[in-house]
């Protein structure tokens, strides 16, 4: 667990909230930082191509999380 939380706990968040019908970009944002941390862990370097396959993922949502911003932005 090297971001406060571990890869387990960050995915049943996001399970949990998608149950409940309250997602949000915080929790899958923690979610893939956490996959990508754990792939650095696991992999023993930051620079293959599992964490980059997971770094790419959390570009997307932060990316999906900057598009909703500016949407909302845009509306007024």
């Amino acid at each position: 667990m090297l971001v406060g939380i571990s890869e387990s706990e960050a995915k049943a968040t996001v399970n949990a909230d998608a149950a409940h019908g309250e997602e949000s970009y915080a929790s899958i944002l923690r979610e893939e930082v956490a996959e990508m941390v754990a792939a650095a862990a696991q992999h023993g370097n930051e620079t293959t191509d599992e964490v980059l396959a997971e770094a790419v993922q959390t570009a997307a949502v932060a990316q999906s999380i900057v598009e909703a911003v500016l949407r909302r932005r845009a509306r007024g």
